[in-house]
C-alpha cells in the first residue's frame, strides 16, 4: 500500500510537469516526463497486485516490474533464508532452490515479496507461514505426479 501511494505521488507530479511541458512547448520535458508518467503510473497499479501465489503451474511471484513463474517441476526446496542488504540484518525471507539444466548447481530465488524485517513479533511471520503453505504445495504436486 505504501508502494502504491508513493508511487501514485510521484506519477501525479511527473504528469504535472510533463502537462506543463506541453503547455509551454518544451520537448525536453515531454520527452522525459511522457514515459516516466507512464512508468509510474504502471509502478503503482502494479504495487496493489504483489505477492507471492501457488498456482497449478508453480509458484508465481508477481514483483513490481515483472511477474516471475517456477514450476513446481523445477523447484527442489523451499527454505527460509537470512535477510541480506537490511541495517539490522533481522528477519527472513522465502528461498526457493530451482534446478538447473543439465545438473548444474541450482538456482537461489528469492521471493523479495515475501521478505520479512524483523519489526513484528507476530509469529508465525508471513515468511514462515509461506514456506509451510508452499512445501505443503510442492508436496501435493509430488504426490499426484508420483500417482
Amino acid at each position: 500500500m505504501v508502494a502504491f501511494l508513493v508511487l501514485l505521488v510521484m506519477a501525479l507530479i511527473a504528469a504535472g510537469s510533463f502537462v506543463e511541458s506541453v503547455q509551454s512547448r518544451e520537448w525536453l520535458g515531454m520527452i522525459v516526463f511522457g514515459p516516466m508518467t507512464l512508468w509510474l503510473g504502471v509502478g503503482a497499479a502494479r504495487a496493489m497486485f504483489l505477492g507471492v501465489f501457488a498456482r497449478r503451474n508453480g509458484i508465481v511471484m508477481r514483483g513490481l516490474w515483472r511477474t516471475t513463474v517456477i514450476p513446481w517441476d523445477e523447484v527442489t526446496q523451499i527454505t527460509d533464508g537470512q535477510m541480506t542488504g537490511s541495517a539490522s540484518g533481522a528477519g527472513t525471507t522465502v528461498v526457493v532452490q530451482r534446478r538447473r539444466p543439465n545438473g548444474a548447481e541450482p538456482e537461489r530465488v528469492e521471493l523479495n515479496a515475501l521478505g520479512g524485517y524483523g519489526l513484528s513479533r507476530v509469529r508465525p511471520t508471513p515468511a514462515e507461514r509461506a514456506i509451510t503453505d508452499l512445501n505443503q504445495h510442492l508436496a501435493t504436486w509430488h504426490n499426484q505426479g508420483a500417482a
